[in-house]
């Protein structure tokens, strides 16, 4: 699941994705077919940008703790009673 999750993540990052938030849009419309509430978004962002600060001191690339946070968060979105529940 980690694997699928950082594949994801890294899918997130091309070309056209300007912004954390036009990521975190891309991922809900391609996990879930709607984009996030403005509220989502928000939690998102802070789970992102708080992942990120506390990868281990070990990683000192802020690229490779950014993408470990991505990873994480597209992780989240995978785990998720929407994504594997159909109402």
């Amino acid at each position: 699941m980690i694997e699928q999750a950082r594949y994801f993540a890294e899918s997130l990052a091309g070309p056209g994705q300007k912004s954390d938030a036009d990521r975190i849009r891309l991922a809900y419309l391609r996990a879930f077919s709607r984009p996030p509430s403005s509220g989502r978004r928000r939690k998102a962002l802070a789970y992102i940008a708080a992942y990120a600060a506390r990868v281990p001191t070990s990683e000192t690339d802020p690229s490779k703790r950014c993408a470990l946070a991505w990873t994480s968060f597209c992780q989240l979105l995978l785990a998720s009673n929407e994504f594997i529940y159909v109402n």
